[in-house]
This record gives structure tokens, C-alpha cells and sequence, in this order.
């Protein structure tokens, strides 16, 4: 059995970056940091921070640069997909991120938008990529522009 699956909930880094490609595709690009707090032996508060870059395609994308700022909450289901290049010095790098298939708004924080300034009650929302081709395509461009190399998949 294969499962590719992720869920991933935390605070967004920065606002998301928002891109469309010349097809048509929208993509939104962010960080999501997730925090676990433990005490140690000593009883002393601990604290490890966990950083996970995403990609979002389409409605999804959409939804998400509309309505997500730096330091709001969201709940993200997903997948896990590695990209290799080469640097100018031919060395293989990766990288790894989250392709989210869903999320959900988390947290009391009323939403609105700085282009309505109405406020929003989130939904729900589920990706609505019309191909797997052009879903390839605007991951390929996603990792094309990180490294400023072109990517293999």
C-alpha cells in the first residue's frame, strides 16, 4: 500500500505570493510554521519550531491569496512532493514542500480582506485543478523559479 498523504496545521510566515501562469493557472506560494511545546526533565518549557513551504493550484490558490495574511491559522491536507535540480556548481539539490489539496480557515480571527474590508465566512475548500497536466506544469514552474534552475521531476 502507498499512501502520499500530509496534514499540516500552524501560522502562515509571510503573505502568500500569488502567481498566474500563461495558461491560466493560478498558483499561491507560502510558508506555514507549526509550533510543539513540551517540558523537559527539568520541567522547563521547550519549544521546536517546524517550517513547511507550500503550493496551492487553482481555486484553491485563489481562496487563499484573497483571504490568508502573515500569522493567520490555517489547516492544510495535502501531499508531499520532492523536486531536484542542479546548482551553477552541477550538484543535485532538493526540495521538499506540501501540494495542498485542501484547507481550512482555523481560530476565532474574523476574516476579511483589505479589498472588501467585508467581512468572510471561510469555507471549506477542496482544489478544483481542471488537469494533472497542468497541475505538473505549474509544479514544474513552482520549482523552476525557488531555484532559478529548471526543474526535474
Amino acid at each position: 500500500m502507498n499512501l502520499n498523504h500530509i496534514v499540516f496545521a500552524g501560522r502562515l510566515g509571510k503573505n502568500p505570493e500569488i502567481k498566474v501562469l500563461p495558461n491560466g493557472m493560478t498558483i499561491a506560494s507560502f510558508s506555514v510554521a507549526s509550533d510543539r511545546v513540551w517540558k523537559d526533565a527539568n520541567g522547563q518549557k521547550q519549544q521546536d519550531t517546524e517550517w513547511a513551504n507550500c503550493s496551492a493550484f487553482g481555486k484553491t490558490a485563489e481562496v487563499i491569496g484573497q483571504y490568508f495574511t502573515k500569522g493567520q491559522e490555517i489547516y492544510i491536507d495535502g501531499r508531499l512532493k520532492t523536486r531536484s535540480w542542479e546548482d551553477t556548481d552541477g550538484k543535485k539539490k532538493y526540495s521538499t514542500g506540501i501540494i495542498v489539496e485542501s484547507f481550512q480557515f482555523v481560530g476565532t480571527k474574523n476574516y476579511t480582506t483589505t479589498k472588501t474590508a467585508q467581512p468572510y465566512t471561510p469555507p471549506t475548500v477542496q482544489s478544483n485543478v481542471s488537469t494533472f497536466a497542468q497541475t505538473a506544469e505549474a509544479e514544474a514552474q513552482i520549482g523552476s523559479e525557488q531555484t532559478g534552475e529548471t526543474a526535474n521531476m
